[in-house]
């Protein structure tokens, strides 16, 4: 079997611009993005700029959109080394430039001509160096840009699990939620009126997170990440179709490193414990679950080949 590996890819060596933990939850919360998925439809053409559920400031959305891309089915690290490192770090900064002379033309026109291309190269250098986006600096923390989106996860997991009534007090606890309310709950605790407290709040606490994780994906739609002020208001996920789409990037996450392992590659790993997440993996419950599925399923098509049908 290959060996499970952080490899960011030589692009990424040679620039040396690795990712954040803010770009990689930059890049998480556009895929929960209502607005960006209506971006998405509108430039696959299956959805009309006239469309009354748009919200009203869909051109910004779009222009988001037209920097990332389709990234709905795309590993982060693949994105990153295609199209990220250029939207959040400048380019080579040009401090020279060579210029050929025609020294059998005119002066005025070489001077002409020089000027022209100092134009020219001062206007590109200024682009060069001014990246195209950058991260909001505030005291949102990545552990609680993290926690929203497992609490969005689990959410989306009971609607694939054709449970999607699953009371919010139970998602707090599947996903571990940092509280001392879910302390003396588990999954199979009886509605008592010792427990009803930690119950409500619970439930009240997941719901305020949710609220606040959609803000944050639709300001990020925007351009703006990581930011909960100023979002749109009644907005909904689609939680049906986030608990497909979820799964779909699972296997096109497992095809990939498939492909890796039968190449004797090195395989990237694109879940949000990778390398950049350190600090976090000792909290992150679903590092563990996700890796087990990943080598579950490695595992298992290494099996179908090794022991081919008749």
């Amino acid at each position: 079997m290959a060996k499970l590996a952080f490899n960011f890819g030589d692009r990424w060596k040679s620039l040396k611009q690795l990712p954040t933990i803010e770009h990689n939850l930059f890049f998480q919360y556009l895929i929960i993005s209502p607005s960006y998925w209506k971006a998405h439809l509108i430039r696959k053409g299956e959805l009309s700029l006239s469309d009354r559920s748009l919200p009203k400031d869909i051109k910004a959305v779009l222009e988001t959109y037209d920097l990332f891309g389709d990234i709905f089915l795309v590993p982060f690290e693949i994105w990153w080394e295609k199209t990220g490192c250029d939207l959040f770090f400048s380019g080579t900064d040009i401090k020279t430039l060579n210029i050929t002379v025609d020294l059998t033309k005119p002066k005025a026109g070489i001077l002409k001509h020089i000027e022209k291309r100092i134009d020219e190269a001062q206007s590109e250098r200024r682009k060069a160096i001014k990246p195209k986006l950058s991260l909001a600096i505030n005291k949102i923390q990545p552990f609680s840009l993290f926690e929203k989106l497992q609490l969005i996860e689990e959410k989306a997991k009971a609607f694939r699990d054709k449970n999607p009534k699953l009371e919010n007090w139970k998602i707090a606890i599947l996903v571990n939620l940092k509280t001392k309310w879910k302390n003396k709950l588990n999954l199979d605790s009886r509605l008592t009126s010792r427990n009803e407290p930690a119950r409500a709040y619970l439930g009240m606490l997941v719901s305020k997170n949710i609220a606040e994780a959609v803000a944050i994906a639709e300001n990020a739609a925007r351009g703006n990440f990581p930011s909960k002020d100023g979002a749109p208001s009644r907005i909904r996920l689609n939680y049906e179709r986030l608990s497909k789409l979820f799964f779909e990037r699972f296997i096109q996450e497992c095809d990939y490193m498939w492909n890796k392992s039968t190449a004797g590659e090195s395989i990237k790993h694109h879940d949000y414990t990778n390398v950049m997440m350190k600090e976090l993996r000792k909290k992150m419950r679903s590092q563990r679950k996700l890796n087990k599925l990943v080598e579950q399923e490695i595992q298992r098509r290494e099996r179908e080949i090794s022991f081919p049908s008749d």
